[in-house]
Formats: C-alpha cells, sequence, structure tokens
C-alpha cells in the first residue's frame, strides 16, 4: 500500500466511541442520517471484512440492503496525483438506475466513480493530476435496496502512487520463464476434480508449479493434488441424470419443509422436435427430491422420488423374494394394462451372473427397454435399441451407463415406467432417464442374467395411477 495521508481528518472513520459520521464531519442523508460509525463488529463484520483501524462506513443499516442514503465530504484541495481508498459492498455503478458508488466532485462536478465488486473490502485509486489545486468532495451513495444493495468504504488517502487491489486469488498456475501461462482454480466445493491443461507449445521448456492463496474470505482456500503428465485431456463431469433425456432442471426455494425438490425437461435437443407423438412432443419428468451424500469420501448430489409419488401406486402387481435368476430371461406371469405406468423396487446380488437385471415393456414383435448392471464394468444401463420406433434420430437407439460400484454386495434399483419413458434410480448414488416409443401391446416384464447366476433378493412391481383425479 503507498503512503498517503487522509484528504481530511474524517476521511479513516476513526473517532470517539458512538460518534456519528457527521461527528467526522461528513453529512448524511436519508437512512444514514444520526447512524454512528459502524465498527463492523456485528451483523456488519462480513461486509466491512478488510477495514482498517477501527472504523468504517457501511450502509448494511438495520434490516440489511434495504437503508438508502449518502455520505458527502467536508470540502478538501486535490493536493497529490492520487486518490486511494476501499470500497466493498454491491456492484451498482454510479451510472445505473440505482447505484451504490463513490464518486468525486470536483467543483460540484461528478468527475470519478467507483462501485463495489460483490464482494468484501479492496483498494482502488483514481487519478486526479488533471484537477490539482482544486476543491473537491467525495460521496458516497446507496440508493439500492436489492440483493448486494449496499455500500462499505474506508480510509480516503491523498497519494503519490495508485494502490493495487489486494488480490484474491486461489489458483494453481504454469510458471514458464517466470510469467504465469496458464491458470487453474476451485469450483467453490471440497471435492477434487481434474483440471487439464493443453502444454504443446510449451514442450521442452523449463517450467514451474505455483500454488497461491492470497484469499481470506469465503471460499478462501485451495486444494490440488496428483499434478502428472498425459497424452490426453482428463474430461470429468458431475452429471446429475446420465441418461440422454433429463435437461434443464429447476428446482424451487420457499418449500415449506426445507427440502430442495425440482424435475427436468424429458427430452434431448438432437431429437426433440421429431419424436413420434402427437399431437404433443416431450414432458416433464416427475418431481425428484435432491440431497448431498457422502460417498467414497466425496460429497455428491443424490436424487430419489419425492416421498409423495409413491401415494399413486395402486396394490401391488407382483411380488419375489430370493429368487434365483439362471443365465437367459425369465418373463414374470403378470399382464399390466397396455401403456401402464410402473414403479419397480428390485434388489440383486450378483452370485456369478457378469450381468443382470429386467426388461420392461416387452412384446412380441421383439420390443424391449433393458435396465441391467454390468457386473465386470461396475455400471448400471439402460439399453433402449429395441425399446421401439428409433426411426427418427440415428442417436436414439443406443445403451446408456452410469458407473456404479458394487459397495455393500447388492444392487438396489427403483425403475419408474411411464407411457414413453423410463427413469432408473441406482444405489442412491446415479439417475439415468430415457425416452422409449414401444407400442402400447408391449408391456411384458421379465428378469434376466447373463454368465452364471444371480439372486433377486426382493422385487415388488406396482401400477400407477394417473396424477389426474378424472382418470
Amino acid at each position: 500500500m503507498p503512503a498517503g495521508t487522509l484528504l481530511f481528518p474524517g476521511a479513516g472513520f476513526e473517532g470517539p466511541p458512538n460518534a456519528t459520521y457527521a461527528d467526522l464531519g461528513w453529512t448524511a442523508s436519508g437512512d444514514v442520517v444520526g447512524q454512528k460509525v459502524a465498527a463492523g463488529s456485528d451483523a456488519d463484520r462480513q461486509a466491512a471484512a478488510g477495514k482498517l483501524g477501527s472504523g468504517v462506513f457501511n450502509s448494511l443499516i438495520g434490516a440489511g440492503d434495504v437503508a438508502k442514503g449518502s455520505l458527502t465530504s467536508p470540502t478538501f484541495t486535490i493536493s497529490r496525483d492520487y486518490i486511494n481508498f476501499l470500497i466493498g459492498g454491491g456492484n451498482h455503478p454510479y451510472a445505473s438506475p440505482n447505484p451504490t458508488a463513490v464518486v468525486l466532485k470536483v467543483n460540484g462536478k461528478v468527475v470519478r466513480s467507483a462501485t463495489g465488486a460483490d464482494s468484501e473490502l479492496n483498494w482502488t485509486n483514481w487519478d486526479v493530476r488533471e484537477f490539482a489545486g482544486q476543491q473537491a468532495q467525495i460521496v458516497i451513495i446507496d440508493d439500492n435496496d436489492g440483493a448486494w444493495g449496499h455500500i462499505v468504504a474506508d480510509v480516503f488517502e491523498a497519494s503519490d502512487q495508485p494502490a493495487k487491489p489486494v488480490s484474491d486469488e486461489t489458483t494453481v498456475n504454469l510458471l514458464v520463464n517466470g510469467q504465469v501461462v496458464k491458470s487453474a482454480t476451485g469450483a467453490n466445493a471440497e471435492t477434487l476434480n481434474w483440471r487439464s491443461w493443453n502444454v504443446d507449445a510449451y514442450r521442452g521448456k523449463s517450467a514451474q508449479i505455483q500454488v497461491v492463496d492470497k484469499n481470506t474470505g469465503g471460499w478462501g482456500h485451495i486444494l490440488v493434488d496428483h499434478i502428472v503428465f498425459s497424452d490426453a485431456a482428463k474430461e470429468e463431469a458431475n452429471w446429475l441424470d446420465y441418461g440422454a433425456d433429463f435437461y434443464a432442471a429447476v428446482t424451487w426455494n420457499g418449500i415449506p419443509d426445507g427440502k430442495r425438490i425440482g424435475l427436468g425437461w424429458m427430452s434431448n435437443w438432437d431429437y426433440a422436435g421429431n419424436t413420434p407423438t402427437t399431437p404433443w412432443r416431450s414432458a416433464q419428468t416427475f418431481a425428484r427430491e435432491f440431497t448431498l451424500r457422502t460417498i467414497g469420501g466425496q460429497v455428491r448430489l443424490v436424487q430419489q422420488p419425492v416421498d409423495n409419488f409413491s401415494s399413486l401406486r395402486t396394490k401391488a402387481l407382483y411380488s419375489a423374494q430370493d429368487r434365483s435368476v439362471a443365465t437367459g430371461v425369465q418373463a414374470l406371469a403378470i399382464t399390466p394394462a397396455p401403456g401402464q405406468a410402473l414403479d419397480i423396487v428390485a434388489k440383486f446380488q450378483p452370485g456369478s451372473a457378469t450381468g443382470f437385471g429386467l426388461k420392461v415393456r416387452t412384446g412380441a414383435n421383439g420390443e424391449e427397454t433393458v435396465i441391467g448392471y454390468d457386473a465386470v464394468a461396475g455400471e448400471v444401463y439402460i439399453d433402449r435399441s429395441k425399446s421401439g420406433d428409433a426411426s427418427f434420430n440415428a442417436s436414439f437407439a443406443a445403451r446408456h451407463t452410469a458407473p456404479l460400484p458394487l459397495r455393500t454386495g447388492t444392487v438396489d434399483l427403483r425403475i419408474v415406467v411411464d407411457t414413453s419413458s423410463v427413469m432408473v434410480f441406482a444405489g442412491n448414488e446415479v439417475v439415468l432417464t430415457d425416452q422409449i416409443f414401444p407400442q402400447p401391446s408391449s408391456n411384458g416384464v421379465a428378469l434376466f442374467a447373463v454368465g452364471g447366476a444371480a439372486t433377486l433378493k426382493d422385487l415388488t412391481i406396482w401400477p400407477l395411477k394417473s396424477i389426474w383425479a378424472k382418470r
């Protein structure tokens, strides 16, 4: 921080206990009138983080961002090249309709302005050499009662050098010849995820890895591990749904019990306008509850059907326990109504089988949608390659997989089958959602195993009634 002197005695907001801004020479308006100098010690502690000394200006008054007002300094003479000060709070520039800003007035005219960065206090500066010797005032303005509708400011100084913002960087950098040529940062999460740099342009050059933490605020730390060379970029995504037909998910705020509930658009832009349905195309998924769960030492976002989805169940159509599933296909002796929606809960033990699961919407014409577990790959999948009409898009008839390690010795599946969709919730870890377009008469259900015998520990199949009361 360059050496400087206060523009006037009250420019650092330091004074006796219980002093008001007016006591320090400032003129207040609006909700700021009569307010004591903020100490940054109670409700305003975070907003005023980074202040110097005991006092600071903070327009977070009482109920927070609803307060509005201004603070105008006494007149002072511009005697040095720069004015340096700390500013924080909302990013609402002076020229915007409802600013949170600090402005410099010279001879009554606004000639410089600054606003926050939706952040805590940091240094900024104004080059005022062109106004040397002229009379000026500082005005701090809060005319915003929305999000980040406040401003924080401290220590207005005259200096011969500009103050530079303090870095809040948390990064991993690649240095070549002392210069940063590649950089990466976290995603405000404690989970380590892969990042990749293409460094082909620097092949043969000496380099260094630099880990930087200059942040003392929220998420002001960085985690890094296992930095290696590779011939290909490591790609990684935090999939919410591994199927082909779950997009543009939305959730709701303000649910009374605090749960996070949402749904997604059940389609895909590859074929959304061409699916073989009339008069409608595509639909929303049913509502799901999103929660956090620690899996394999990492916090993961998981989802299940909302609790009251089970209220749509009618009398169970089929139930079985501890049934051996030999290699091959075993059709179940049930006959759901054509296009009947089903809620299926199943638990398998792999045994000697390399694969096992259920086939739904099976028909005499060979149609089937396969929900299976590949014990060799540790994956659950939906195979819709024979699910019905796939003529409208070359990529539709496909197999979609999700990673599911065998953690407890069993594979738990909840499968919701509707007229033209199937959703698989597996192991309280992963979800797959796919559309299917079978004939209404393809309504069979079967068990299968590959490469040996599996054990069906538990299976219950419920028909689902319509959500519409008159159907």
